[in-house]
């Protein structure tokens, strides 16, 4: 008995939601209209219908502002210096120079790759999870020099020139 009386409390309640949804949205008069009627403000009149003129005229887009340029930074500026590079920094590098892998960004991405070879060796990294993040470095610089590469030769590289250059040192 309790399911059944349930089933009938739910059942009015969804008539009554769908009841009141309905007397809501209204009738006719809840049309809007970009035209103002001479009826808008009598009720009493009956139902109004939407304007069906349109201005065929493109409206007109506001102009927008000149891309900003940015503005050079003044010398004497208080920003970051550029980290010294160490010799073990340099020796990776000139070991890449030396196998004629180019790397961008003064070596920024290059030298990551090698901290994260380093220590992923130091954490016993399983050895295809080292390579695919060295790829993705590789992959990375390769786009910012905008250069198409033996990706897996390259990553070859960059592993065996950390671990005889930057990891040992």
């Amino acid at each position: 008995m309790r399911t059944a009386y349930g089933r009938a409390l739910v059942a009015v309640a969804l008539v009554a939601g769908v009841a009141g949804l309905t007397a809501a949205c209204g009738g006719d008069g809840s049309t809007v209209s970009s035209t103002p009627s001479a009826s808008a403000g009598n009720s009493s009149s009956g139902p109004t219908t939407p304007s069906s003129t349109v201005d065929p005229s493109p409206t007109a887009v506001p102009s927008s502002a000149p891309a900003e340029a940015p503005e050079p930074v003044p010398e004497g500026f208080p920003g970051p210096d550029a980290p010294e590079r160490t010799e073990r920094d340099q020796a990776f590098l000139d070991g890449l120079t030396d196998k004629d892998i180019e790397y961008s960004q003064g070596g920024d991405v290059a030298l990551s790759a090698a901290q994260y070879i380093c220590a992923s060796e130091a954490n016993a990294v399983p050895e295809a999870q080292m390579r695919q993040y060295v790829l993705a470095f590789v992959a990375s610089d390769a786009q910012l020099l905008g250069k198409q590469i033996d990706a897996e030769a390259v990553t070859d590289a960059y592993i065996a020139t950390a671990q005889s250059t930057y990891c040992s040192a």
